[in-house]
């Protein structure tokens, strides 16, 4: 019995016209790279998972930010910079709180313990901002790389068929002596680059989105059992109470 697939089959791109609708069909990377033509699949498919990795990241980074920048504006503190900076049990004899310097002690204290959280997830946004910079770099379409990857494969193909792979008159890479599919698979694949590129964003986009929704799904579920394990034990009577209801019912003393 043969394996069964985790994805779904989406197609696979043979023509340069079916190429946008194909690529957008696939939810997945594993299915993306199903719809790539197996002669240039392993190749291929090796390119778009590191394109994805660093997207991933990319993505990752972006969502980090837009947090921090969220904390800084309502001027809170994520736990990063909380639990690096926190607030010192700093304590002052009640003399020196007696004082005017020292009646204004711990607000100073609290104060300076703020500005130093804001500077440090101030600098927190800007090094995440460079970051972001340098990934952003990474994930636009390579074509040259691409395409030195394609005509590899190009050549592979026309080899174990006995065919020839080289510039026509036109100066245009060209598959002769094998099947006509071997030359269309090619065309498809020379120009590719750009759609699968951006489609790898947009799936480790939506991966990161999902991750994002998950989590604070999670979050709330937690929020939501706290409140109503508190209510209930709000409700719940303590063992004590019960035990002294239980006493004065039979003797009419409280103990």
């Amino acid at each position: 019995m043969g394996s069964v697939k985790s994805f779904r089959d989406v197609g696979v791109a043979v023509q340069q016209s079916e190429l946008s609708k194909t690529t957008a069909s696939a939810s997945t990377l594993q299915e993306l790279i199903s719809t790539i033509p197996r002669a240039y699949q392993a190749v291929l498919g090796d390119h778009l998972q590191k394109k994805y990795r660093v997207a991933h990241k990319h993505a990752n980074v972006q969502s980090t930010i837009s947090a921090y920048e969220r904390h800084e504006n309502d001027k809170s503190f994520p736990p990063l910079i909380r639990n690096a900076l926190k607030e010192p049990k700093l304590q002052f004899a009640k003399e020196f709180l007696g004082t005017t310097e020292g009646s204004n002690a711990p607000a100073a204290f609290k104060s300076k313990l703020f500005t130093a959280r804001a500077t440090a997830l101030a600098s927190a946004i800007e090094l995440k901002k460079s970051e972001l910079e340098h990934l952003a770099t990474l994930i636009i379409p390579d074509d040259f790389n691409w395409k030195n990857q394609v005509k590899e494969v190009a050549k592979k193909v026309a080899q174990s068929a006995g065919g020839a792979f080289a510039l026509n008159n036109q100066r245009e890479w060209q598959l002769t002596g094998v099947a006509p599919a071997a030359q269309t698979e090619f065309s498809t694949m020379w120009g590719a680059c750009q759609v699968y590129t951006y489609r790898v964003l947009a799936l480790a986009r939506s991966a990161i989105d999902r991750a994002e929704i998950q989590k604070v799904a999670k979050m709330q579920l937690k929020d939501n059992t706290d409140v109503e394990m508190t209510d209930g034990l709000a409700r719940e009577p303590a063992v004590k109470d019960i035990i002294r209801e239980e006493l004065k019912s039979k003797d009419g003393v409280i103990c």
